[in-house]
């Protein structure tokens, strides 16, 4: 609102902070790693993180249990909110601009993300640290399309089809595969027993 909606240049020094490098590693992938581990922290070690867990998972049991779900329901937007800024700012500095639609093109790869690193679309407990280790696969991913002179609608493609074979193996009932599996090699082995 205050700009019109037109990109502006940011400060030099916010761009010498995106753009720091420790070694060959940029800081802004030090930054997320120690936010993915403070943030999985929380979750997995304390209880308000296990009352996250629970409201996503089942709010309705969550509130029966006596967890005041709406308070928690609106912290995750606020934390998510708080690490939406942090990202858009050390993306304006890495790209030497601020625009409202700079972030556009990181939409499907962030819900890419999660639901390849194994949170349902329906909600419930999910993995930070997988959550994590998905988005820098899939920036990779973006990476290798882009390297192989791939466009726009191709990278798209793909980025879908990776949710739809991420989605598509969480659905493979594993344990009947291994029964079959085991079952199989049973009646082979029997088999083989009764001919020799």
């Amino acid at each position: 609102m205050i700009t019109g909606g037109s990109a502006l240049p940011v400060l030099q020094s916010l761009q010498n902070f995106s753009n720091f490098k420790i070694g060959a590693v940029p800081f802004s992938v030090l930054i997320a790693a120690g936010l993915v581990a403070v943030v999985s922290i929380l979750i997995n070690g304390t209880i308000v993180g296990r009352r996250y867990i629970a409201v996503g998972a089942n709010p309705a049991t969550a509130q029966s249990s006596g967890i005041k779900i709406l308070r928690y329901q609106i912290g995750t937007y606020v934390a998510a909110a708080i690490c939406y800024a942090i990202t858009g700012i050390l993306l304006a500095g890495f790209v030497g601009y601020a625009s409202p639609t700079a972030g556009s093109d990181y939409l499907l790869p962030s819900i890419a993300a999660v639901v390849v690193g194994g949170t349902p679309f329906t909600g419930g407990r999910g993995s930070v640290i997988a959550s994590g280790a998905a988005a820098l696969f899939m920036a990779q991913l973006g990476q290798m399309v882009l390297a192989l002179g791939a466009g726009p609608a191709q990278q798209l493609l793909v980025q879908a089809a990776t949710i739809v074979l991420a989605t598509s193996i969480r659905r493979i009932p594993v344990k009947s595969l291994l029964r079959f599996t085991n079952s199989r090699m049973a009646e082979q082995s029997t088999g083989s027993d009764a001919r020799g």
